[in-house]
């Protein structure tokens, strides 16, 4: 949509002369970029930015630390702060892979970040009004660094938003003439962002000096004027609603002219019996639907905290079952290890199982007896069942580093021992010297970054010493590496001999896209060949796309 400089008018913004590059943005060469696909790896994203005749001097798609898979954002560095803003006017909002890029200048400083300087918030946003639009209505007032529509999970825009100008005058002057100003179809509301802390401070403000209260649960026998009697005794009222539901019954909000007239009525009348059956009044201040969410949001994460507290080894994480199981034989399949609290089959959202599940038992023993008599059971599908405890994320990392750990102590005792009798075999051949002639660049245009080969002191190796593999010795050599050669050097070595044996051809130019990538997910495609087969695949892909443009070249 277009919603542009022309909504802008609209909504009685004037047009603003447009200024250079040089004098509008930032001095940083570094790039934020949002609402990545999450199938953009770390080749194309450098060729994507690359196409617009920037010099792009490095790239990273951020990942989970665990599974590895993106996180829908990335960085981007140029050679200058010319080339990205440059970049910055022209690839705003392109599409990649489909999905349009959101782009921002980077701030490395937290502080200002986190300030909120120049920094507005829009609500009441119609919904088509995208990030495109937002932008281009904004911009006229003077430079943005980053603007953002909201979105839910299911991609419907919330209807708020937040720009941050450079110059926190110009945000002052875009609240004074935007503020109550209609744009496309709806009148939007712009304030000063406020940070999280600030308006936790001014929430307890406001409920301390509340005058508005709210009522339900009033009995069958008691009138509406009764009821408003009730409230008329602790002081004067200036508005007062009644309201009446099919399922709730009656409710309504009374508004004080003094703070503490309200607080009085909420003390005295909250539980209060009344009617011939005793039904207790529930009198409380009013808030806001935002407040009434937010605590419903705090007492679901509270009572799920206790829940895993309570239940911690208790709970058990099943896959590998038919997709025709159901919950209850599920249950069943478990059930003789002990009281079961809770079953869940997790299923898509056309319904179908995804073929793993939870049981939850009532012991942490119960839980370990089904461990042990059913992980490995074999299905009716022929597939082994896989049972183990539950871990959440956070958990699985901190078990993933602590294997890691424990890989490079072992390491560095193998590697004692190496030096009491062992030693590495005499090599021929180093991979890692035909590395260093050819493209680490995956194909693309730019300076190349060759790896010096790793030296390694050849000594004769007794029969029955038992040498650690290249790949079990990288995270251990990957802590005493100083500098990037070094680390190109441990990771590469090993890394191009399993590349070399899927993709001979490519080898060299794979090696050098995968070692692009953050050392924890090298490190992942050393241990799992899943992983490896998967980004193996990616590449070879984005080789494929690139060479028909190279040879027109």
């Amino acid at each position: 949509m277009a919603a542009s400089a022309d909504s802008a008018q609209a909504a009685g913004t004037p047009a603003v002369e447009e200024q250079s590059n040089e004098s509008r943005f930032p001095h940083s060469a570094s790039l934020y970029v949002g609402d990545l696909s999450k199938d953009v790896i770390e080749a194309e994203l450098y060729n994507f930015f690359n196409s617009f005749g920037a010099t792009v001097q490095s790239v990273r798609v951020c990942r989970d630390m665990v599974t590895q898979t993106s996180l829908g954002y990335g960085y981007v560095n140029f050679a200058t702060p010319e080339d990205a803003a440059k970049v910055y006017e022209a690839a705003n909002f392109e599409e990649l892979k489909g999905q349009p890029v959101r782009i921002m200048f980077s701030e490395r400083d937290p502080t200002k970040r986190r300030s909120g300087v120049g920094n507005i918030f829009i609500k009441n946003l119609s919904a088509e009004v995208d990030n495109k639009a937002l932008y281009d209505t904004f911009r006229v007032f003077g430079t943005v660094l980053s603007c953002r529509v909201l979105y839910d999970q299911e991609g419907n825009s919330r209807g708020i938003a937040f720009v941050q100008y450079e110059d926190a005058e110009v945000a002052k002057q875009v609240i004074a003439q935007v503020n109550d100003k209609k744009i496309l179809d709806k009148v939007v509301k712009v304030e000063a962002y406020k940070p999280r802390r600030q308006r936790m401070l001014e929430a307890e403000e406001t409920q301390k000096n509340f005058t508005n209260v709210f009522f339900k649960n009033v009995a069958a026998d008691i009138s509406d004027e009764d009821i408003m009697k009730e409230f008329e005794n602790f002081g004067e009222i200036e508005s007062k609603v009644l309201k009446s539901h099919d399922q709730f019954g009656r409710y309504g909000f009374v508004a004080y002219k003094d703070t503490a007239d309200a607080q009085k009525a909420v003390s005295e009348l909250n539980d209060k019996p009344l009617g011939a059956d005793g039904t207790k009044l529930y009198v409380a201040r009013a808030q806001r639907k935002s407040e009434r969410m937010g605590r419903l949001r705090r007492e679901f994460e509270r009572r799920r905290t206790e829940m895993r507290a309570k239940y911690k080894d208790a709970n058990l994480y099943i896959k590998n079952f038919s997709e025709d199981v159901t919950e209850d034989e599920l249950r069943k399949m478990f059930e003789a290890y002990g009281t079961i609290v809770s079953v869940r089959v997790v299923k898509d959202r056309d319904g179908q199982s995804r073929q793993f599940g939870f049981v939850l038992f009532s012991s942490e023993e119960e839980a370990t007896r089904a461990i042990q008599e059913m992980n490995g059971r074999m299905t009716a599908d022929g597939k082994p069942l896989y049972v183990s405890r539950f871990r959440n994320k956070e958990e699985r990392a901190q078990e993933v580093q602590r294997q890691r750990m424990m890989t490079a102590q072992n390491m560095q005792y193998q590697q004692w021992m190496t030096q009491q009798g062992g030693g590495m075999p005499p090599m021929g051949f180093n991979p890692m010297q035909q590395m260093s002639m050819q493209a680490q660049m995956a194909g693309r245009s730019g300076p190349q970054h060759g790896m010096p080969p790793m030296q390694t002191p050849m000594m004769a190796t007794p029969n029955n010493a038992q040498q650690p593999s290249a790949a079990a010795a990288a995270p251990a050599e990957l802590s005493a590496a100083k500098d990037k050669n070094s680390r190109n050097a441990v990771l590469g070595n090993p890394l191009f001999s399993l590349v070399q044996a899927q993709q001979p051809k490519h080898a060299p130019k794979i090696t050098g896209m995968l070692l692009d990538q953050p050392d924890e997910a090298v490190l992942e495609y050393l241990e799992n060949p899943a992983a490896l087969k998967a980004a193996l695949d990616q590449a070879y892909k984005v080789l494929v796309e690139q060479a028909p443009a190279a040879g027109k070249q």
